[in-house]
């Protein structure tokens, strides 16, 4: 066993592959990841970060073995540009609800949002709507907001790195965020319209990256159906594209048979500790696995066919 720089990976198998899938609007993302499994032949598949059906842009899906991952990836900042219209706030906070509420706009609204989006910088807290996908008691929001009910929720800490506002044209505006996980980009309009002294809601929403993930490198499920079988191979990626985790450890083929079967090993010398990749014979992708700071190696999460093929 040793540290090792892993080598370009090759092309992946769709059992074992992320894709970096441009939704559509109008189908929800688990919708969109099944779609992908039926298109490669695979019969499991998950998508990480869910994006609106509403929205459209970047969903990042995992193809077979690769669903076992996703816990894993490491998705960063999520880019996304936001088109709000002013003057109504609805039901949802986007078209797709009902007008709920009406204020006049301004005459200065674009000194205004200009001046209060600085306050959304940062470390802020956000209450999440009521259409949301969260659990409260048992149920999701949605489910309580279909009911008709509204219930208490507690504000959550999010982070927003950028907020750009790129246009404001009569009674619409569009921005450009940078987030963190968990950031309602329907909320944040909400507030930034309220501090700006009226209300707004989305009128469309485009994800354009998340993590390493960039829409110009997205395809959709449409032209993925239309595309070549050797046109489909470019767009997927290897797990370890997006992994989370510190060093590539290189194991030999009975280190990665001990792996596999629940031993653990000696890696004391390393000088590393934490979440490690572990790569078998040949540099193959076999897992996750973690270095306690006594030097003792553990499986955190095993490929099962490439543990065999690396054994």
């Amino acid at each position: 066993m040793r540290l090792f720089a892993a080598p370009p990976t090759p092309v992946p198998e769709p059992a074992c592959a992320l894709v970096n899938l441009d939704k559509a609007t109008g189908t929800t993302s688990f919708k969109a990841a099944r779609a992908l499994a039926r298109l490669w032949g695979q019969s499991r598949a998950g998508h990480a970060g869910t994006l609106d059906p509403e929205a459209r842009g970047v969903l990042p899906v995992a193809l077979g073995e690769a669903t076992r991952f996703l816990p894993y990836l490491d998705l960063g900042i999520k880019i996304y540009r936001v088109e709000a219209r002013l003057g109504c706030r609805t039901t949802t906070g986007d078209a797709s609800g009902e007008p709920v509420e009406e204020a006049p706009i301004p005459a200065d609204v674009a000194v205004r949002l200009e001046r209060e989006r600085e306050a959304f910088l940062g470390r802020i807290l956000q209450t999440p709507p009521m259409h949301a996908a969260v659990h409260h008691e048992g149920r999701r929001l949605y489910e309580w907001a279909h009911r008709g009910l509204v219930v208490e929720r507690p504000a959550r800490p999010v982070r927003v790195d950028e907020l750009d506002l790129e246009a404001v044209d009569g009674d619409g505006f569009r921005l450009r965020i940078a987030c963190g996980p968990g950031t309602y980009v329907r909320v944040l309009v909400e507030d930034l319209a309220r501090a700006a002294g009226t209300l707004a809601h989305v009128v469309r929403l485009e994800r354009l990256a998340v993590g390493p993930f960039r829409i110009e490198e997205a395809m959709s499920l449409e032209a993925l159906r239309e595309a070549s079988p050797e046109e489909r191979l470019r767009v997927l990626r290897p797990v370890s594209f997006a992994l989370a985790g510190g060093p590539d450890l290189l194991l030999d083929a009975d280190e990665a048979r001990a792996l596999a079967r629940g031993r653990t090993l000696d890696g004391r010398g390393l000088g590393v500790a934490g979440v490690v990749r572990l790569h078998g014979p040949g540099g193959v992708f076999l897992g996750l696995g973690t270095l306690d700071p006594a030097g003792v190696l553990r499986v955190l999460r095993l490929r099962p066919t490439a543990t065999v093929a690396g054994g």
